[in-house]
């Protein structure tokens, strides 16, 4: 063994022989240019093993090929390991995977294959026993093998595998969002705006979603005023209390999160940002930051218009006061939300989700029915068949309001 510190120079062999044979303790740097990483090796020759791509401490490199893999996303993964590999040190982490979330050079299949590793990481890592302690270090080929040999209906692979097309047809979709030039295509005119251009994806964002739709209904053209373009590739997204400055969603990022058109995909991102922006333990994935708001379901409504708002318990509510504030809200283009709460419904009514926030898109009072609309622009109100009630699952919806008050907890008003 040949180590010269005063120099830096050393072989990995010598590094590794170092490593196994010689107490940290008898390791002396002999200048001050000379520092040590944790395990008594010198921190340069580290970074070079880092680099080089090897990880002679940790498990061994895995030496199988793709052949013996199933066509499908785990093979394309497998296939695409390299390039997400960023550091080359056998392990796809999260936040390799967020960063190839956010490169728009990411498209078509390897869009949906990062969004889908990314959906499943922390499932996908722990299938094989290649780190020496806790499975923290991201995904490696041996996981992407041990995910491949799972069969059965239900199965991570399964689910997976529908997370893939479902990504693919999305990220797919998304070229329609952009010209021949790549830039996003945005509305020029409020007519151009709809609440059927809203889908909820994977962020936690319904209350939001929710409250999106209802503006995009009632006052389309403060969602056209909230949009400027910089003529720079950036866009200023104007919330209630702040301006967000981000880029075009990436498809990656429209195969993870909403979708339906350019203009709900960019505010949705751009609300990502400012709500962890404004959070003290920020997240390395925004989109992560922009959930939770079911407690609070008029969050929404506030951030957008700047406007407070009046939540009502229903059990706690009598059906013509609530009947007179659908009608004051429809008659003053007030956003409406409602939500369904497991801790306060005792069953899900018509099968529909809870833990949600839902848009109220209006109150017919001769027929005493509440139109609904759940953000994710499916799964609605079912009948008996497990089949939507009016025939079009577009996720648009009534109920009497004797249904309203048995199948929701809460309602949201502006107050203006």
């Amino acid at each position: 063994m040949n180590i010269d510190l005063v120099n830096n120079k050393a072989s990995i062999n010598d590094l590794v022989s170092l490593k196994k044979e010689t107490p940290v303790t008898n390791l002396q740097p002999s200048s001050p240019n000379n520092t040590f990483g944790d395990d008594g090796v010198l921190a340069a020759n580290l970074k070079k093993i880092n680099n080089s791509g090897s990880n002679p401490f940790g498990s061994p490199p895995n030496t199988s090929s793709d052949k013996s893999l199933k066509e499908g996303v785990v093979k394309k993964a497998y296939q695409s390991f390299a390039e997400l590999d960023s550091n080359r040190n056998g392990f796809l982490s999260n936040k390799e995977l967020i960063n190839k979330m956010h490169d728009p050079n990411v498209k078509s299949e390897k869009a949906a294959v990062v969004a889908t590793l990314l959906t499943n990481e922390t499932k996908i890592r722990n299938l094989s026993n290649d780190e020496k302690t806790i499975e923290s270090s991201g995904i490696s080929k041996n996981d992407l093998i041990a995910l491949d040999k799972i069969e059965g209906q239900g199965s991570l692979k399964e689910k997976v595998e529908s997370n893939y097309y479902n990504a693919l047809y999305k990220a797919s979709s998304a070229k329609s969002y952009f010209d021949s030039d790549g830039k996003l295509i945005l509305p020029k005119k409020a007519s151009e705006i709809s609440f059927s251009h809203i889908n909820q994806g994977g962020a936690g964002d319904c209350y939001f979603l929710a409250a999106l739709a209802s503006q995009a209904q009632r006052n389309p053209q403060k969602i056209l005023d909230m949009i400027k373009d910089n003529k720079d590739g950036t866009y200023d997204i104007k919330f209630s209390d702040k301006t967000v400055k981000v880029k075009a969603p990436t498809e990656t990022e429209i195969g993870l999160y909403g979708d339906g058109a350019g203009w709900m995909s960019l505010i949705e991102k751009a609300y990502a940002v400012y709500r962890n922006d404004g959070a003290l333990l920020k997240k390395d994935n925004p989109y992560d930051k922009s959930g939770g708001g079911s407690v609070v379901i008029g969050r929404g409504i506030k951030e957008l218009t700047g406007n407070s708002f009046e939540t009502n318990l229903l059990k706690a509510t009598n059906k013509n006061s609530t009947r007179s504030k659908l009608i004051d809200a429809e008659k003053n283009n007030k956003l409406m939300t409602a939500s369904i709460s497991k801790h306060i419904v005792s069953k899900s009514e018509f099968n529909l989700p809870d833990g949600h926030v839902y848009t109220i898109m209006g109150y017919d009072s001769q027929t005493d029915k509440v139109k609904i609309r759940n953000p994710w622009g499916h799964t609605e109100a079912e009948n008996d068949l497990g089949i939507a009630r009016d025939g079009s699952d577009d996720g648009v919806f009534e109920v009497s309001i004797d249904e309203f008050y048995k199948a929701f907890s809460m309602v949201a008003y502006e107050k203006k």
